[in-house]
């Protein structure tokens, strides 16, 4: 859901009243960026968009491909990967939608190459930073993941919207534009209860386990070496050590 909203569906839903906007998507892959950027040529071509907006969105006919289409108002929608190149490419909003392959999210190694070209390369394509937005759209896989790495290098400058399967403490929503409507979650309320039940939910925690049930569904990423106990002082014998000591048994 959270890719077609954001990934999809925001998109040409923008280009209704301001068709002038260009739009850079960021994935971890050139084929997750690709398949997305096909769903949304779809919504565009679709019978129902055409009857309603088609006389406002229309496609340049020199650029309609896969991974970048424009319109007639010049417009542009471009797909690339975290690895990708982005020279000489700008926009006015920077969507980036799952920059950590799950598999991956462990490995130092790629964890800090997303995170670098992020910074590095992706970071500086708006092409005015004080009007241009930047939104990232990710389930927490690290406590280093791309989320982690911008919420603790910049505190207090990104919007967080965090979204646990079950509410952990009360949640108070506003809408942004009816502000007088407000949506609650007490602590237990389920985000989703038609799709992911308690009882769905307690097979994930017990298939998972609480650890990575913690990070995948309630945007909890824990530490890997532990939080308050640490992996490494955690030590092996294979004969009992000589001398007194504590013991704990847990």
């Amino acid at each position: 859901m959270k890719s077609l909203l954001c990934t999809v569906f925001y998109p040409v839903w923008r280009w209704i009243t301001a068709p002038q906007r260009r739009f850079m998507f960021v994935s971890y892959s050139e084929e997750l960026s690709t398949d997305h950027s096909v769903f949304r040529r779809n919504v565009l071509n679709s019978e129902l968009y055409r009857r309603w907006w088609g006389d406002d969105v229309r496609f340049a006919r020199d650029q309609n491909l896969k991974t970048q289409y424009e319109n007639t108002k010049r417009g542009v929608m471009f797909a690339t990967s975290i690895t990708g190149s982005a020279t000489g490419k700008g926009c006015d909003e920077l969507i980036v939608d799952d920059p950590v392959n799950a598999q991956n999210a462990f490995s130092d190694k790629e964890r800090q190459t997303t995170n670098r070209n992020f910074d590095a390369t992706f970071r500086s394509r708006l092409n005015d930073p004080a009007s241009g937005s930047i939104v990232v759209i990710m389930q927490r896989l690290h406590e280093d993941d791309l989320t982690g790495h911008l919420l603790a290098q910049e505190p207090g400058a990104w919007t967080h919207i965090k979204l646990p399967a079950e509410a952990e403490v009360p949640e108070h929503w506003r809408f942004p534009i009816s502000v007088d409507r407000i949506h609650e979650r007490k602590p237990g309320d389920l985000l989703w209860p038609e799709r992911f039940s308690r009882e769905v939910l307690h097979d994930l925690k017990t298939a998972l386990g609480s650890w990575a049930y913690a990070g995948h569904y309630q945007q909890n990423p824990a530490p890997f070496e532990g939080g308050i106990i640490k992996r490494d002082w955690i030590k092996y014998y294979r004969e009992l050590p000589e001398g007194t000591g504590k013991w704990i048994q847990s």
